[in-house]
This record gives C-alpha cells, structure tokens and sequence, in this order.
C-alpha cells in the first residue's frame, strides 16, 4: 500500500475538504449558478444579498451575467471599484443586466 500515494494527504489537503460553512457556501454559489443557467428567477434573491457582502465570489458575478436582471445592476456596477478577479466577466455582468 505504499506506493499509492506519494506522501499522506495532510488534514486542510484539497483530497480531504473539511466539511462547515466554507464547503456549505461552495454549493450555494453552484446552485445559484445552476438556477441562473436555466433561468430561475428565484436566483435574483440570492445574488441580491451576495453582491450586497464584502465577500463576492466568481460564480456570483457569472450567475448575474446569466440571468440578467436589471435588479442587479446598480449592485454590479457599484463592484467597479473593488472587484477585480476577473473584469471582463464583470463588464459583461454589468451589460448584460443593464438591459
């Protein structure tokens, strides 16, 4: 048995996720990813509050780009200043919920 790993996974390893609230909030940002791609409209409640943190994750801004409510707009734009993961899907976010 040795030889099926190359050393042992330690306890925070990507092979071995610790399950709370990190794992927990994972899911809802693909679930609401999920929703937005077959346009649930139950979605917009969830985008609204993450866009409203300080804690905003990618999936969050592709959800809002999929769904394009120009209920999020004024949320997607306020993003300009700070959120920089990736500009361009923001812009896009941004267009596309302007509509």
């Amino acid at each position: 048995m040795s030889g099926l790993y190359p050393s042992p996974p330690g306890p925070l390893s990507p092979k071995q996720p610790t399950r709370g609230e990190g794992e927990k909030k994972r899911w809802d940002h693909a679930n609401s990813l999920g929703l937005a791609k077959r346009n649930d409209l139950r979605v917009i409640a969830a985008l609204k509050l993450e866009l409203e943190s300080d804690c905003i994750g990618y999936l969050a801004i592709e959800a809002a780009e999929l769904i394009a409510s120009n209920e999020l707009y004024p949320l997607l734009v306020d993003l300009r200043g700070w959120w920089d993961i990736d500009i361009d899907l923001l812009e896009r976010s941004i267009e596309a919920s302007k509509q």
